[in-house]
């Protein structure tokens, strides 16, 4: 058997409004709902915060790369397509100046890491070939042509090599590639 718990009329207003909204059974599944989002949120406060403590120890063994990358402002951003020196092409690695998309989170760049994880995208087209590319159609970032992001052609490229940031990719497209990742990296549960 449970313990009571009181609560305040407004609060119960607001768990009544919540319970019709969201269509939950019970107040005590509202309660839950609400525990399992902050435990959510509190869970992924705590995996930034490593991510820039990891970073900062990263950048701290190269002081020099790390200097520049704050002098120059060469932050990438996640979910923004670049323009990235890929260098020449090796067996499957695609090569030349090509754009790429960075899925790094954010905190890695801010902590100083030197480096950013990307996927390139290509011109050569393959339809239905979820989850290994996600197509990007022409004119979004400023692309002339429609495009497939590579998600199986996973890299972390020095920021050196970025050349122009295009901006950011629709919420459509993240949403598609954080879903072909999942499934290609086998992160489903």
């Amino acid at each position: 058997m449970g313990k009571l718990l009181m609560i305040q009329e407004a609060d119960d207003d607001r768990i009544e409004r919540l319970k019709r909204r969201l269509g939950i059974d019970t107040k005590v599944d509202v309660v839950r709902a609400g525990m399992t989002l902050l435990e959510r949120q509190a869970d992924r406060d705590e995996r930034i915060a490593r991510w820039k403590l990891a970073a900062a120890r990263a950048a701290s063994s190269s002081r020099r790369v790390n200097a520049a990358f704050r002098t120059h402002s060469r932050l990438r951003r996640r979910w923004h397509l670049y323009i990235v020196d890929l260098g020449p092409r090796v067996g499957s690695k695609p090569g030349k100046q090509r754009p790429c998309l960075a899925i790094q989170p954010d905190a890695f760049a801010e902590g100083g890491l030197d480096s950013t994880v990307v996927l390139p995208l290509s011109t050569v087209l393959v339809d239905d070939a979820f989850p290994l590319r996600v197509r990007i159609g022409r004119g979004i970032c400023g692309l002339t042509r429609d495009s497939d992001v590579l998600v199986d052609q996973i890299l972390a490229w020095d920021n050196g090599l970025f050349r122009r940031d295009l901006g950011p990719v629709p919420d459509a497209v993240q949403e598609d590639v954080r879903a072909a990742l999942r499934e290609f990296l086998d992160l489903q549960g």
